[in-house]
């Protein structure tokens, strides 16, 4: 729902007063034998919209060049680790518990929506990477990066595992699954 500026709203409630009070004197006019005529013109100017200074400035405004949108929630070209969870591992609030451990430990982690995956020798690619404030889903996967390379990213490997050992001791407490695939890491390539 659009909100109005308030010299718009007052544009149109004063319009409507007007108009009401047009209409009593109309009624009133008739009943003392005024010319009809004069009456209904009158009513016609009433019933045109009014238009605010608020309504003309805003279209005098306006650019006939687009202004471009700010790509801040995309994220740059280059090679990714994806933290994913299977839906038997995955609860509410994974993926802020792994982002705030890792930022902790200075990796780039972020929640992300990841736009036309591609399976090609090994690598998935990923044609646009959308960063998002929260995940879309319960298994929405965590991504860290950019990174040069895949072969950088893949070194990094062990060391966000280390980030992630807090996280992984408290599952470990209570692990009906005896600490199977707790987390699938992956190194993804997003092309733009």
């Amino acid at each position: 729902m659009r909100r109005e500026p308030a010299s718009t709203c007052n544009c149109r409630l004063a319009h409507l007063l007007l108009q009401c009070c047009a209409a009593r004197f109309a009624l009133s006019a008739l009943r003392n034998g005024v010319v009809p005529i004069l009456l209904l013109i009158l009513q016609i100017a009433l019933l045109i919209p009014p238009t605010s200074h608020a309504e003309n400035s805003r279209t005098l405004q306006e650019s006939p060049n687009p202004v471009k949108e700010r790509s801040s929630n995309k994220a740059q070209p280059g090679f990714y680790l994806e933290i994913k969870r299977s839906y038997v591992r995955a609860y509410a609030g994974w993926q802020k518990r792994a982002i705030g451990l890792l930022r902790a430990k200075s990796f780039q982690a972020f929640n992300g929506d990841p736009q036309y995956r591609i399976t090609e020798s090994n690598l998935v690619t990923i044609e646009f990477l959308k960063k998002t404030s929260k995940p879309t889903q319960i298994i929405s996967p965590v991504f860290i990066g950019p990174y040069p390379s895949g072969e950088v990213a893949e070194k990094k490997i062990p060391e966000l595992l280390s980030a992630l050992k807090p996280l992984i001791d408290d599952e470990k407490k209570n692990d009906e699954l005896h600490n199977r695939h707790l987390f699938l890491v992956g190194v993804v390539r997003v092309k733009s």
